[in-house]
C-alpha cells in the first residue's frame, strides 16, 4: 500500500481539493519530523499487533488514513490551489478534473498498468483526454470572450480599456529606445534598423565557407530527397476545388473567423 497515494486521497477529499502537500518544498526535516510523530501514534504502534477481520477492515483503514493525515498536517508544508491564476475555471471544469483525478487514484491503487488492455489505464487516459479537451477549450472561450470586451470597451469606454490593457501587461522592464546593435554599431532609427535587419537575414541564408560543414550529412540528404521526389507521382483524382476549401473552413471554430477577415 504507497503511503503518498492514501495521503493524497484522503487530504483532498477533506478539503476539496483546495490544499495539498507541497512536495516541492519537502525537505529531509519534514521527512524526520513526520517519521517521529508516526513513531509516537498510539494507533500505528498499536496496528502491527492488530489483524482485523473483515468487518473491521473498513474501519481500520479509516483510521489509518486519519493517522497518517494528522502526522502529514504537523510536519509537511502544504499548498492551496489559487483559483485566481486560472479565472476560466468554472464548475464543467471542475467537475471533469474530479472524474479524471478519481481515475487516477485507481490507476495508481492498481499499481499504475500501462498496457492496452487495462481497463483501469484505459478509463484514465480517456479521461486525460477529455479534461485537456476541455481545458483546452474554456481556455479559448475565455480569450476570446476577453477580446471581444477589450473591442467593446476600446469603442464605448477609452479609460476602462487602458486600465484592463495595462493590469493584464507582463511586468518586465524594456528600453525602447535603447536600438538594437548590430555588428559594433547601435541603430535607432526605422530605416537603419529595417535595412540592418534585412542584411541580416541575407547574410543567415547566404552559402558561407566553414571548417564545421558535414559534407557527408549534405549528401546523404540530398540523395534522400532526391529518391523521394523521383518516386512521387501526381495524382489526377486529388483536386481540391473551392467547395472543399469553404466547407473546410466553415468548420473552423468561430474565433478564427476574425482572422481571416
Amino acid at each position: 500500500m504507497c503511503i503518498d497515494n492514501i495521503i493524497d486521497k484522503d487530504l483532498n477529499e477533506i478539503t476539496g481539493h483546495d490544499e495539498q502537500i507541497n512536495w516541492n518544498k519537502v525537505r529531509d526535516k519534514h521527512i524526520q519530523l513526520y517519521r517521529y510523530l508516526m513513531g509516537r501514534n498510539s494507533y500505528l504502534l498499536n496496528l502491527s499487533r492488530y489483524i482485523p477481520d473483515r468487518q473491521d477492515l473498513d474501519q481500520c483503514y479509516n483510521h489509518l488514513c486519519e493517522s497518517l493525515n494528522d502526522c502529514a498536517r504537523e510536519s509537511f508544508p502544504f499548498k492551496r490551489l489559487r483559483p485566481y491564476a486560472k479565472p476560466y475555471w468554472n464548475d464543467h471544469l471542475k467537475t471533469v478534473y474530479a472524474e479524471m483525478w478519481k481515475l487516477c487514484q485507481e490507476w495508481r491503487i492498481a499499481g499504475r498498468p500501462r498496457d492496452s488492455e487495462s481497463s483501469v489505464f484505459k478509463n484514465y487516459k480517456k479521461a486525460k483526454r477529455i479534461f485537456r479537451r476541455e481545458h483546452r477549450r474554456a481556455v479559448q472561450t475565455y480569450l476570446y470572450d476577453l477580446d471581444r470586451k477589450l473591442e467593446q470597451q476600446s469603442k464605448t469606454n477609452n479609460a476602462e480599456f487602458w486600465r484592463q490593457l495595462n493590469a493584464r501587461k507582463r511586468s518586465f522592464k524594456s528600453n525602447t529606445g535603447g536600438g538594437i546593435t548590430f555588428g559594433d554599431i547601435t541603430y535607432r532609427d526605422r530605416e537603419s534598423l529595417t535595412e540592418q535587419w534585412g542584411q541580416y537575414f541575407t547574410e543567415l541564408y547566404s552559402p558561407a565557407q566553414s571548417e564545421l560543414f558535414d559534407s557527408e550529412w549534405k549528401e546523404h540528404v540530398e540523395l534522400t530527397t532526391n529518391e523521394i521526389f523521383s518516386t512521387m507521382r501526381p495524382d489526377s483524382n486529388a483536386i481540391v476545388s473551392t467547395d472543399v476549401v469553404e466547407s473546410a473552413i466553415l468548420r473552423l471554430p468561430k474565433e478564427y473567423f476574425r482572422y481571416l477577415s
